[in-house]
């Protein structure tokens, strides 16, 4: 059985409540409920392209698999201009919250996912930022997790000893929008997180952890403290003392706060992001710093009613991944394409690991049915990936047996 997408009604989507992908540290390190490990939200899952680049399924921005050496940031900006990559001419420095978030916290030196990023002799990589206070200094990543602003004239192409290279990106730019709810929280409606407004004080580590468990707010009692990546959010380098926007987290101090996630090298610390310009960095557990609690995140199955479309003049070609959905043994994909394309369709397993090339070639304009044949792979969730022309598309499909 094979469906048109554009006059199908009542699919059921996977939504993701947000685009922020997990720390990636799934070891536990304390007795106490709600560390970074205790939740899983959006696990990372990159894709390789095999064309230098990859794909990240949960901010849907793609990458340079390998960076682009040590350079000035001057140059940096012009190498990311003027890149040609995978067959893509847009890609760009990234913005500091972005380069964040390739970060893996369960690796060290490098602090990224070496199954798909290439190890280099980095020791910092770019960003797009400049500090809000002083130019010459540049939000840079490390290979040790953390991010905060450098003076331009460490990297040794600029007279310096420190090695500061590049790894370009490409892809929309997401951008924090708060709603103050008048509750007492704060929603953030590019990650789907909900904040806590104020804050209650400071506190050891393990007691940050038990108070957001603890905590009941805006009707809800499922707060946590926040892993560094959804800390590090509510951050905006446009601000500085603190680097925060205080027309919606008043009082707000340019203090140290805690996240839910460890520092590996060093278990009795925690990672901390500090409001002063929202620098990352780590402390012992037993310190006292300021806490705010988050929640929010969550995955959820939700029915959506898809209106017909006219596919002529408003897309360049449409897709209904995979139906049945979940399915059994074997699936139908139908695509319809307005102009003639390359089409490639290839199938990942959850962890991005390329199982099947289904199709690619040159196809002309016209609707397409292509059947899937699951025999022999075992129960999971699968990725297909859809790469028509310069566009692409990724979604997720479940095996059942």
């Amino acid at each position: 059985m094979t469906i048109n997408m554009s006059i199908f009604m009542g699919l059921v989507l996977i939504l993701s409540a947000g685009k922020l992908p997990d720390t990636g540290q799934t070891n536990s390190y304390t007795d106490t409920f709600g560390e970074d490990s205790d939740y899983t939200i959006h696990a990372p899952v990159y894709i390789d392209n095999g064309n230098g680049t990859i794909s990240d399924s949960i901010t849907k921005l793609i990458w340079q698999k390998g960076d682009g050496g040590e350079m000035t940031w001057e140059d940096a900006i012009v190498y990311a201009d003027s890149l040609t990559l995978g067959l893509y001419d847009d890609w760009r420095l990234p913005t500091p919250g972005e380069a964040f978030n390739i970060l893996n916290m369960d690796r060290l030196n490098p602090a990224l996912d070496t199954d798909y990023f290439i190890i280099s002799d980095a020791e910092y990589w770019w960003t797009s930022a400049q500090r809000a206070d002083d130019p010459e200094r540049i939000w840079v990543t490390n290979t040790g997790g953390g991010i905060g602003p450098h003076p331009k004239t460490e990297t040794i192409s600029a007279g310096g000893s420190k090695r500061y290279h590049v790894r370009c990106v490409r892809g929309d730019q997401s951008v924090s929008k708060f709603i103050n709810n008048n509750d007492g929280t704060v929603s953030d409606s590019s990650t789907g997180l909900l904040w806590q407004q104020t804050e209650p004080g400071i506190m050891s580590w393990e007691a940050a952890l038990t108070y957001c468990e603890q905590l009941e707010l805006g009707e809800y009692d499922d707060w946590r403290l926040p892993n560094i990546k959804e800390l590090r959010t509510i951050c905006d380098e446009g601000y500085i003392n603190p680097s925060i926007n205080t027309n919606y987290f008043p009082g707000a101090m340019a203090n140290r706060y805690w996240s839910s996630t460890t520092e590996i090298n060093g278990p009795s610390r925690a990672w901390f992001v500090n409001l002063k310009y929202g620098l990352t960095s780590y402390e012992e557990k037993t310190i006292q710093l300021n806490v705010r609690a988050v929640r929010g995140g969550i995955k959820r199955a939700t029915r959506v009613d898809v209106e017909p479309v006219d596919l002529i003049h408003s897309h360049t070609f449409q897709i209904h991944p995979v139906y049945p959905n979940p399915f059994n043994s074997s699936t139908n994909i139908s695509y319809q394409l307005i102009k003639a394309q390359q089409v490639s369709i290839s199938v990942f397993s959850i962890d991005g690991k390329k199982i099947a090339d289904l199709i690619n070639q040159i196809q002309s304009q016209g609707e397409y049915q292509l059947k899937w044949d699951t025999g022999g792979l075992p129960t999971g969730t699968y990725i297909i990936r859809f790469q028509v022309g310069s566009n692409s598309e990724i979604r997720k499909c479940i095996l059942m047996k």
